[in-house]
């Protein structure tokens, strides 16, 4: 399936506060997952971690600098995680992808990051839309 929203803002708590699409294995802290968001000063990333408790990786492509409003769209195809990123929601660039055996059931939703312990950050996403591909 694929996960895909319009980033409206992400409030500048930080150069590294971000927002986006998550797929995780589950909601425990260091749970493996792959990630798209879009950052104010770094654009749009590919966030992964393949193996719980371990660092986070990221793919990028430096195409946008914190233009937004900014489209975001993370995939699922079998094991292939797959993130997006787009200026109108229509013509689709591959940020990053990754192989990362999860369970079937998976927890598919939003993020907000605002990088700094205690403190939150805003993150306005409309158009959300959740679609499950065929087998």
């Amino acid at each position: 399936g694929a996960i895909t929203a319009r980033v409206l803002s992400v409030e500048q708590t930080q150069n590294h506060a971000k927002g986006g699409l998550s797929i995780r294995e589950s909601l425990k802290s260091g749970s493996r997952h792959a990630t798209m968001v879009v950052t104010p000063t770094d654009g749009a990333q590919f966030l992964s971690r393949i193996k719980a408790n371990e660092l986070t990786t990221s793919q990028k492509t430096g195409l946008n600098k914190g233009v937004m409003p900014y489209w975001l769209k993370l995939e699922r195809i079998g094991n292939q995680f797959t993130g997006y990123e787009s200026t109108d929601g229509k013509d689709w660039i591959q940020t990053g992808t990754i192989a990362l055996k999860l369970p079937q059931k998976i927890h598919i939703g939003m993020v907000a990051s605002s990088h700094q312990e205690d403190t939150l950050c805003s993150v306005p996403l409309d158009r959300v839309k959740v679609v499950k591909h065929s087998k």
